[in-house]
């Protein structure tokens, strides 16, 4: 049976907020004026939200500028993997490892990411 009524209502500030958000997004994909490390995620307007599109536009940046070696490198980290079994993994010494994680901002990033955040 399929419903007749959308499980929720879409109206109110909250649906409001969402379509905003979501055409935002949509407008920053198609757009080049509109770089993805500054696309807004939360639009309260309060201080939190603004802290938090921060942290999330760094992100992006630091994520963005990865490539395949240093993605593997996240997801081993965030599979409990020490640098030296790292290493062994991709090929590289362990002080390449480690050279990797304090240039290309793997420490800055994977440090404080919750471990269920998945990278690339």
């Amino acid at each position: 049976m399929v419903p007749t009524e959308p499980p929720f209502g879409q109206d109110g500030p909250c649906w409001w907020r969402a379509r905003d958000a979501i055409d935002e997004v949509k407008a920053g994909e198609t757009s080049n004026s509109v770089a993805r490390s500054r696309r807004v995620v939360c639009r309260t307007g309060t201080v939190p939200d603004q802290i938090l599109n921060s942290y999330l536009a760094a992100r992006d940046h630091i994520v963005s500028g990865l490539d395949d070696i240093d993605r593997r490198l996240a997801r081993l980290w965030f599979a409990g993997f020490n640098q030296t079994a790292m290493a062994k993994d991709v090929g590289l010494s362990q002080s390449s490892v480690s050279r990797r994680f304090q240039s290309h901002g793997l420490f800055a990033l994977l440090d404080n990411q919750p471990n269920n955040i998945e990278i690339g």
